[in-house]
């Protein structure tokens, strides 16, 4: 058993078992110790595992290897904040490109690259953080072709927090991205388990990993509070129109299944999915869909040249996909226009309104 410490001893200092005494104006303060409950994520569990690992694996270099990473830490500087350049060792290069290649998936690599390059920022038009939206929309696409996006964040439990980057954790890593939006709605919700929050602050950190580098030398900081409904620019989020299985009315001619056409609002441009399994002895097939559907363009028809395959011997062709709205009915019509007709064929690509 061990002895707690007496306030009768007026100048004790220290810790014993739960109780810390401290000095304060004159004073012996007990106060009850912090517990650490040692509980890791997996996520958590696997980042220092693999941290730890390729730290390790560093010591196993050969010679050669070994100066070929500090030739190529001496050729780069990692950036101070004061603006200095700081030295880079070849041991911090070393964990630092694997580290970040183990984030994408990509192996660890012992050899030296022969050359790296640093990020850049990330360029975006605007963001929504909102209890039933979080999403990025607008974003550029990286320097480099083979870079991966890395989304970090942190969830604040109080409207009060007004520093949290210490505590981002990453959210998810895109390859690419969907119109130039990035929706990290139902990904955060699974990895922190709460939604958004009105009026909560939200710490988010973006940068590019480059696959084959690893190197990451700007990082992209958004911190903004959580509102109801509109983005960081005050805007409305207009979403894009979809036509899926859902929207089909009841007909006859239906002959398309796992449909899913989406029409940009600011350009005449249609990503188009789905079978076609043809309608009786013509080549065609058709959907139809309801006529209050809000389609984002002019006229009462728009034509786009689409490609398919045929689902059981991949044979190519080309298709029409003509947009009809009637007020009496509404349809989309896939004509055959080119190549070896099979039906039923999927569809592999969307094309440019007419």
């Amino acid at each position: 058993m061990k002895a707690l410490p007496s306030i009768a001893f007026s100048g004790f200092r220290g810790t014993a078992s739960e109780v810390t005494a401290r000095q304060t104006g004159g004073r012996t303060v007990l106060s009850g110790r912090a517990q650490h409950s040692h509980v890791k994520t997996p996520k958590q569990s696997l980042r220092r595992a693999s941290f730890a690992y390729i730290s390790r694996l560093y010591r196993t270099l050969s010679r050669e290897q070994l100066s070929a990473w500090a030739s190529l830490a001496a050729a780069h500087r990692e950036q101070a904040l004061i603006g200095d350049g700081a030295p880079l060792t070849g041991h911090n290069l070393f964990v630092c490109l694997n580290t970040n290649r183990s984030v994408l998936g990509v192996p660890v690599t012992k050899d030296a690259p022969a050359d790296i390059h640093g990020s850049h920022y990330v360029a975006y038009d605007d963001i929504w953080i909102t209890p039933g939206r979080l999403l990025i929309s607008g974003l550029r696409e990286p320097e480099h072709p083979g870079s991966r996006l890395v989304v970090r964040m942190a969830a604040t439990d109080s409207p009060a927090v007004t520093k949290a980057w210490g505590r981002t954790v990453i959210t998810g890593t895109f390859r690419t991205t969907d119109w130039g939006d990035i929706d990290l709605t139902e990904i955060y919700t699974e990895r922190f388990g709460i939604p958004v929050i009105a009026g909560h602050k939200y710490f988010i950190e973006m940068y590019w990993i480059d696959a084959l580098s690893g190197y990451v030398s700007e990082i992209t900081h958004v911190c903004y509070p959580a509102v109801e409904s509109e983005s960081i620019h005050g805007n409305e989020y207009v979403p894009r129109t979809r036509i899926t299985d859902g929207n089909l009315v009841d007909n006859e001619r239906n002959s398309v299944t796992g449909l899913d056409i989406e029409l940009t609002s600011g350009s005449p441009v249609v990503s188009a999915a789905g079978t076609l399994n043809g309608h009786g002895n013509v080549a065609s097939s058709y959907a139809y869909f309801s006529p209050d559907t809000n389609i984002p363009y002019e006229g009462d028809m728009q034509s786009a040249y689409i490609l398919a395959r045929g689902t059981d011997n991949h044979a190519p062709q080309l298709f029409v996909m003509n947009i009809v709205r009637r007020s009496s009915e509404s349809y989309i019509q896939f004509a055959h226009r080119g190549g070896f007709y099979s039906k039923p064929s999927d569809i592999v690509g969307g094309g440019l309104l007419m």
